[in-house]
């Protein structure tokens, strides 16, 4: 939804192929350069199959390897609590814009388990120290925010959406400094339960 990033260039084709130049048009936000979302002038690219230099990007149609599945952004609370102070129409568009049909129709979402960097504070699903089957698992902190934004999304668009967790950090008590907001190496404690344990978040 709305990206918690320090820089972003955005890039979007303009005119696909005509007379083997391709006209892209040049839309940036980026740190320290007071560029928000800011045209800069277009870039042209041209075919010069012949020509190899350091600086040249070959692409061959008949050669496919991996295939992307979709384009998207990360979901976090601290974008889904800025979102919920909005009013429920502008929260609609902000959700059209990058999800609807009409916008940029992003499918893909990283979800962050636990708290993240763009979180309102530290937190996890299990604070309960030596609860290595997590009997106390509970994903309720994110249904304040989190969850509304999701659920506004999934409504919002007509593709099926890719949605894939990540964590930010594990518990305090399952990492050797005791605290979530840093890690010494190697991080978790070096015992088989808490592995264990960690592998069960997922």
């Amino acid at each position: 939804m709305i990206f918690a990033c320090v820089a972003a260039l955005l890039l979007f084709v303009a005119v696909v192929l005509a007379q083997q130049q391709v006209a892209v048009r040049v839309i940036q936000s980026a740190r320290d350069t007071g560029d928000r979302l800011t045209e800069k002038p277009m870039i042209y690219m041209t075919s010069n199959a012949h020509i190899v230099a350091p600086n040249t990007i070959k692409i061959s149609a008949a050669n496919t390897f991996q295939e992307i599945f979709g384009f998207g952004g990360a979901f976090t609370e601290a974008s889904a609590y800025v979102l919920s102070l909005l009013p429920e129409d502008v929260q609609q568009q902000v959700a059209d814009l990058y999800f609807g049909v009409g916008g940029n129709n992003y499918t893909v979402g990283r979800i962050h388990m636990n708290s993240c960097d763009f979180s309102l504070g530290s937190y996890s699903y299990d604070d309960t120290a030596g609860d290595y089957n997590l009997a106390n698992f509970n994903t309720s902190h994110d249904d304040l925010y989190l969850l509304p934004m999701l659920k506004r999304v999934a409504a919002t668009t007509k593709n099926v959406l890719r949605f894939y967790i990540s964590p930010g950090s594990p518990p305090a008590w399952m990492k050797s400094d005791g605290q979530m907001d840093s890690s010494y190496a190697p991080g978790l404690i070096a015992d088989p339960n808490i592995y264990a344990a960690w592998a069960l978040f997922y």
